[in-house]
């Protein structure tokens, strides 16, 4: 008899500048996270010489040891540009073959697409809503072999066996369905609302649309974390670890409250009084290139589904952090914008009780993945 899985593999969410890992089990009470642990490292000098990518694999194969993961399996979430997605239309007549004929001809017309031989590509799919204006009904994610190659020796370099490949906008959207602010049915966006999430890391981010549970769409975005602090340090002429912190300390909302306050109050002791106007005004021009960004990607979707308007947007990342960041969205964009916060029976043990949200937005990525391997 086929039985559910209790026990996820271990999801392993590698960044640039930070690596997240969480674990699932499944029980009487529902699915809940078991093990999780984050590293990161955001204060280093920007891309120098000794780190130009994630924590090393020595670190990270040691955090694993330490939390005390149950097994060895490992499950990664795939991005642009490792990862290409593709729309296509398939005859109705394919809809009773099987999955291995599904992923043959998925396979020629990814390679058909992408100009390349179908033998070097491995791909998956997954069907679109019904609805689309082009006529395409199938979305596929198609990986070359070379990296799934660097991918499996990654992962083996911690100790760990790869088990699991998925997407990281399936995962997002899993994530923000099942575990984040859409886990009641109540909070769900109507049938006919597309909305999305935006994981905003280091040095770019990615945002995933979706109509219902189904992801329509993916786009990488060109400003991430990195692009604020560069900011920074180009404006108040500061080195990069001074301006990261700046960015951290900065909060447009006390910052008006003070300037707001009793002209006879003394203001000095506002968060950073003499360089506010600056800060605030390097923040917001970088928030709005984003805000543009978010508009141009969302107009494609708009486009296949055009009985379908933006209604909502999730954050999560490590930029998710950036104080004020929701707000000035929501502002710019016209939509509700709202952190990837976890409901209490999803929140994972020890977590931080003055940042109930922070876990959400930091482990949504590893979270989702994991969530995949439990369906």
């Amino acid at each position: 008899m086929w039985q559910r899985k209790t026990q996820s593999g271990i999801a392993l969410d590698a960044g640039t500048a930070s690596v997240a890992l969480c674990q699932l089990a499944r029980s009487g009470q529902g699915v809940r996270i078991d093990r999780w642990s984050r590293i990161e490292d955001p204060l280093r000098e920007r891309l120098d010489a000794t780190h130009d990518g994630p924590p090393s694999p020595a670190r990270t194969a040691r955090i694993v040891s330490q939390v005390g993961f149950h097994g060895t399996a490992a499950s990664v979430a795939l991005k642009p540009p490792d990862v290409t997605f593709l729309d296509a239309a398939v005859p109705a007549a394919m809809s009773g073959a099987p999955r291995e004929q599904w992923l043959t001809m998925l396979r020629f017309e990814a390679a058909r697409q992408l100009q390349c031989e179908p033998a070097s590509l491995e791909v998956d799919f997954w069907p679109l809503p019904p609805g689309n204006r082009s006529g395409n009904n199938v979305r596929i994610a198609a990986v070359r072999q070379d990296v799934l190659a660097r991918l499996r020796a990654f992962v083996e370099a911690l100790g760990l066996e790869l088990r699991t490949v998925d997407v990281l906008p399936c995962a997002l959207v899993r994530a923000a369905w099942q575990a984040g602010p859409l886990a009641r049915s109540d909070a769900r966006p109507a049938p006919d609302e597309l909305w999305g999430v935006i994981d905003i890391g280091y040095s770019s981010s990615l945002l995933a649309v979706a109509l219902g549970c189904r992801c329509v769409y993916s786009r990488p975005l060109t400003i991430g974390g990195d692009a604020f602090t560069l900011s920074l340090v180009d404006a108040l002429d500061v080195d990069y670890r001074s301006a990261e912190m700046l960015k951290r300390r900065y909060d447009p909302n006390a910052a008006a409250e003070a300037r707001s306050s009793d002209p006879a109050a003394d203001v000095t002791e506002a968060p950073l009084p003499e360089l506010s106007p600056v800060i605030q005004s390097v923040l917001r021009a970088r928030v709005r290139a984003l805000a543009g960004e978010i508009e141009r990607a969302f107009a494609y979707p708009m486009e296949n589904y055009p009985e379908a308007n933006p209604s909502l947007l999730i954050v999560c990342g490590g930029g998710a952090r950036l104080p004020g960041l929701t707000a000035q969205l929501e502002e710019l964009l016209g939509v509700d914008v709202v952190p990837l916060t976890l409901s209490e029976e999803w929140a994972p043990p020890n977590i931080d009780g003055d940042h109930p949200g922070l876990e959400g937005t930091t482990l949504a990525a590893c979270l989702g993945l994991a969530l995949g391997e439990l369906e």
